[in-house]
């Protein structure tokens, strides 16, 4: 694939290491659901690695422009978190600190 597609590699290549780093798709959970959102016929193995080898797999035989689209929509989600964290870790910020965003919050 990478000599005759490399556009299709290099964005394939960037995911993984993305998946592999926790960059995206941080937990197991995730990276089941994503594949089995893909093709009801997905089946996770046993361990993180190779479940993100499955999923790659997946990607690669979809067609060009919903690999595209479905790496992009996870980056995309994936950085989205990076910068407002997760809802938990708001709700634990707000409820040590009483502010949101680092806003203190007014009392009714």
């Amino acid at each position: 694939m990478a000599e005759s597609d490399p556009e299709r590699y290099r964005i394939l290549s960037e995911f993984e290491r993305m998946i592999r780093t926790g960059e995206a798709l941080l937990s197991f959970g995730e990276i089941k659901r994503l594949g089995m959102t893909i093709s009801k016929s997905f089946e996770p193995a046993k361990s993180r690695k190779d479940t993100i080898s499955g999923l790659m797999a997946l990607l690669a035989q979809m067609p060009r422009d919903e690999t595209e689209e479905t790496t992009q929509t996870v980056t995309e989600h994936a950085k989205s978190s990076d910068k407002g964290g997760s809802s938990y870790v708001r709700l634990a910020e707000y409820l040590i600190s009483g502010t949101q965003d680092g806003v203190a919050v007014a009392d009714n």
